[in-house]
């Protein structure tokens, strides 16, 4: 696939060298193709790696397989990985109303930011999946070889007992 990129890449620039009336043309013409190729692989290669990587990515991948008419929740809207890519409507609920007893028929994503309060407040739920979440580390050593070394953060899908 990079290889039909490169040669419309190189193709493109052999035929503004030999089209293009002045030096100015040429080297915009071969600049915006270049733009476009970098575009196309962080969109088509980088990303989807990257994303593969989010536990809220890969939380709401899992909920879609095995969950797909389950309602769903979240604590608090900070990312919006999980919401985006599941199927279903993602609603928003207060953690203290979700303890008291509101709208505890959905399966929540929350993170390690929420985890450590539900726990702390002695919510009743159960993790019903835990996922690594590598946002806020250093993700390019991870596009390489991502198996190599444990992340520190984590993605939960739970659901109230």
């Amino acid at each position: 696939m990079y290889f039909i990129g490169i040669f419309i890449l190189i193709t493109g620039a052999v035929i503004v060298f030999l089209k293009a009336t002045t030096n100015n043309v040429r080297w915009l013409i071969i600049s915006c193709l270049s733009v476009l190729y970098i575009n196309f692989y962080l969109n088509f290669t980088l990303y989807p790696r990257m994303s593969a990587l989010k536990g809220e990515n890969q939380a709401a991948d899992y909920v879609n397989q095995f969950y797909p008419g389950s309602r769903l929740g979240v604590f608090q809207n900070r990312r919006n990985g999980f919401e985006f890519y599941a199927h279903q409507t993602v609603q928003q609920v207060d953690v203290d109303k979700w303890i008291a007893g509101y709208e505890r028929d959905r399966i929540y994503y929350v993170d390690d930011v929420n985890y450590p309060e539900l726990v702390s407040k002695k919510a009743q739920f159960k993790v019903l999946k835990q996922f690594v979440d590598r946002n806020s580390e250093n993700i390019i050593k991870y596009i390489r070889s991502p198996k190599n070394e444990p992340s520190v953060h984590h993605g939960y899908l739970i659901h109230s007992e």
